[in-house]
């Protein structure tokens, strides 16, 4: 009798607690709320990612979303911006640079054998620092270039859920802010080096870097290929950059026999009516850098455009907004839209990088 009553009470007890973990707990998971991602660079660092998975894609398309480096990735409406790409049909992924928000963890035997990284605060401490922050780097203009890492590490992030099915990285884009654009100038230049698909029977160690010496393998494409187009606000020209060494991304490093960046990569220039600054600076990158009006053998740019924000002089992230009240959501999600009608048909390829590989920055010019 004993026995029946306790496995009795035993059964009661299980069905109880069974009955707990399938219940509701009161909030249910949304499939398509932000992910936290974990991303790891060439160099050892951890970004925090998150990633806006999008609601009825048609292609797939990716966009990442870059802030301006030393200012607080928390600050401005990019979540915002984030949640209507989604909606709109966009997977979306934001990240804090090196040093930045939730950025600061690295890997020490990776991070600090590398020559840019040994020259910051703490390099030869004992132990050696497991953590970085930006204020060691913020008056070093020599270190900023590093920090294309963290845009080639976000890309192969991407690439891996492309690998997965989950997204479509033949069509991706970059939206960024103030001196995030000159980081992504030189990303993008340094993505027209770089097969779209990781090269396979190569002996030569330089195809685990990516350098501006290097031609496309026979059979492949250039990355840079894989981009619909970019959106900058309030551009600026960051420091540590020479202009000349800006101007060559375009018309060198990004243009050859494999492609030319300045003609495939439609850009969006946007700024505030009364921010001077912005207006100059837009107008350099635009006639300039992409020389969109044409000059001499270079025809002009039908896809790359510069518009102004009526009637304010916020700067950067600051022209986004919860109310759109200045309509910079819409244009950046018309723009989008148009470039996407070109890119309908851009099929999904595997890539087969398990990580991201090393930049020979100094090829680029700084």
């Amino acid at each position: 009798m004993r026995r029946r009553l306790f496995l009795s009470f035993a059964f009661t007890a299980l069905a109880a607690a069974m009955f707990l973990q399938s219940a509701p707990t009161g909030r249910t998971q949304n499939p398509n709320d932000p992910t936290d991602e974990l991303i790891e660079t060439a160099d050892g660092v951890k970004l925090r990612g998150i990633l806006y998975k999008a609601t009825n894609s048609k292609n797939g398309s990716c966009v990442m979303l870059i802030h301006e480096p030393f200012t607080d990735p928390t600050k401005g409406d990019w979540d915002g911006l984030a949640r209507t790409l989604a909606k709109k049909g966009y997977h979306t992924i934001r990240f804090d640079f090196r040093g930045h928000g939730k950025s600061k963890d690295i890997i020490p035997e990776k991070f600090w054998r590398e020559q840019l990284n040994s020259t910051l605060p703490g390099a030869n401490r004992k132990p050696p620092r497991d953590t970085i922050d930006e204020k060691d780097f913020k008056t070093k203009s020599s270190y900023y270039p590093q920090m294309v890492y963290d845009l080639a590490a976000v890309r192969n992030h991407l690439d891996k859920l492309n690998d997965d099915g989950q997204v479509n990285t033949s069509s991706t884009y970059l939206i960024g802010d103030g001196d995030a654009a000159t980081l992504g100038m030189l990303f993008l230049a340094t993505e027209w080096h770089r097969e779209q698909k990781k090269p396979t029977g190569f002996l030569n160690t330089q195809k685990f870097w990516v350098a501006a010496n290097q031609s496309i393998a026979a059979g492949n494409s250039p990355a840079g290929r894989d981009y619909g187009g970019a959106v900058w606000l309030s551009p600026k020209t960051m420091k540590g950059f020479s202009t000349s060494a800006m101007k060559n991304w375009v018309s060198t490093h990004g243009r050859g026999i494999d492609g030319d960046m300045r003609k495939e990569t439609p850009m969006l220039f946007v700024y505030g009516e009364k921010d001077s600054e912005g207006q100059r600076n837009s107008k350099y990158f635009n006639d300039q850098i992409m020389v969109s009006a044409g000059r001499g053998k270079l025809e002009k740019l039908d896809s790359t455009y510069i518009r102004e924000r009526k009637g304010t002089d916020l700067k950067g992230v600051g022209l986004l907004g919860k109310d759109d009240t200045l309509g910079t959501e819409k244009l950046i999600v018309e723009f989008l839209d148009k470039m996407e009608e070109f890119r309908r048909k851009k099929v999904r390829i595997t890539r087969e990088y398990t990580e991201p590989l090393k930049i020979n920055i100094a090829s680029f010019g700084n």
